[in-house]
């Protein structure tokens, strides 16, 4: 079972002998991916209850074998002003923060990794967590290890903050700040 909100990244370790696809069905029949050959991308359960991964053969064989792992986007309060430390394992890592706001003010949002050559983007959305694909605001190229993002009046409520390490070439330690205008 899970709750609204939730993100996890299924993560394809390996296929042998029949192709092998993957679905993730949930509650009320919803989809958020049929037929997938790859590790997906982060997706957000809309809504509580039970999931299934189901995997089948895509050719309508059966008998090769495959190994995947589901892995849940951690989540973690961010007090504005107060700097949250943290370590990527590797790329492909993402983490969760919630900020909350008690008032409409400027909201930025500052990530400064150690990692020079780490390649990260930061992603923001109110109300609900972000994905790469899906958000309010982002940050600006994922060029460089330090990003910033800025939400030039964020509205009152709770903000998602989504950092997407994608290219981490050694593990290493970074820190996330949101600072809101009171």
């Amino acid at each position: 079972a899970a709750e609204a909100g939730q993100q996890v990244r299924l993560r394809l370790g390996g296929v042998a002998g029949s192709p092998v696809v993957f679905d993730l069905i949930g509650p009320a029949g919803w989809t958020a991916f049929n037929g997938l050959a790859t590790s997906s991308e982060l997706v957000t359960l809309p809504s509580a209850g039970d999931y299934a991964v189901v995997a089948r053969g895509s050719t309508g064989q059966y008998g090769g074998t495959y190994a995947f792992r589901l892995e849940e986007t951690l989540q973690t309060d961010l007090s504005p002003g107060v700097a949250f430390s943290g370590t990527f394992p590797g790329s492909g890592h993402a983490r969760l923060f919630r900020v909350t706001l008690a008032e409409s003010s400027p909201l930025l949002v500052t990530l400064d990794d150690i990692g020079t050559a780490n390649r990260s983007q930061v992603y923001a959305r109110l109300g609900s967590p972000p994905t790469p694909r899906d958000h309010d605001h982002r940050s600006g190229p994922s060029g460089s290890a330090d990003q910033q993002l800025l939400v030039p009046m964020a509205a009152p409520g709770t903000w998602y903050v989504l950092l997407d390490a994608a290219y981490v070439p050694q593990p290493g330690s970074y820190a996330i700040r949101a600072d809101a205008a009171e």
